[in-house]
C-alpha cells in the first residue's frame, strides 16, 4: 500500500532544493494520492507535471495501482502556512479564530507567527448620528486562527 511517508519521502528533497511547500498530501485506502503543493511566487502547472511525474518515476504501477494528483491550492481553498498568508498581501482575507470571532479585511503585514489585518467598520462616533468608517488593526497569531481564506472581489 502507498503511504503519505513514502510519498513524503520521495518529495522531500526536490521541495527542500526547490523552495517548494507541500501544502496538504492525502493518501486514501484506494491509493488515491493528492498532492497540494505551492510557491512564494505561486506554482505553474508545468512545476505540477513535473512534480507527478517524479513520484510516478519512483513508484511502481505495476506492483501496485494509484491514482495521483497533484495541483496547485487554488484560490478557495484556506490558507494555512505562514508563507501564504505573505504572499497574500494586500488582499482582503475572512479570518475566523479558535473561538469563534470572524474578521474581514485587507492583509497588511504576515510574519512567521501571526498576522495583522486593517479592518474597516461603521460605528457612531461621539455625539453624531451619523457612522463613520472607523479603521482599525488586528494582530492575530496563526495558532488561533481556525480558518483564514481570500475574499474574491470582482
Amino acid at each position: 500500500m502507498i503511504t503519505a511517508g513514502l510519498i513524503q519521502s520521495i518529495i522531500n528533497q526536490k521541495f527542500e532544493d526547490e523552495n517548494i511547500f507541500l501544502v496538504d498530501l492525502t493518501v486514501d485506502s484506494k491509493n488515491r494520492v493528492k498532492v497540494i503543493v505551492d510557491t512564494i511566487e505561486g506554482i505553474s502547472i508545468d512545476k505540477c507535471v513535473e512534480i507527478s511525474r517524479m513520484i510516478e518515476s519512483n513508484l511502481d504501477r505495476d506492483s501496485e495501482d494509484y491514482d495521483l494528483e497533484v495541483s496547485s491550492p487554488g484560490i478557495d481553498r484556506p490558507l494555512t502556512m505562514p508563507f501564504q498568508f505573505a504572499k497574500n498581501i494586500g488582499r482582503q482575507l475572512s479570518v475566523t479564530t479558535q473561538s469563534g470571532k470572524e474578521y474581514k479585511g485587507t492583509l497588511l503585514a504576515a510574519a512567521n507567527d501571526k498576522l495583522e489585518l486593517e479592518i474597516k467598520t461603521k460605528q457612531k462616533t461621539g455625539d453624531k448620528k451619523k457612522k463613520e468608517t472607523v479603521i482599525k488593526k488586528e494582530t492575530i497569531d496563526y495558532k488561533d486562527i481556525k480558518l483564514a481564506k481570500v475574499i474574491l472581489t470582482f
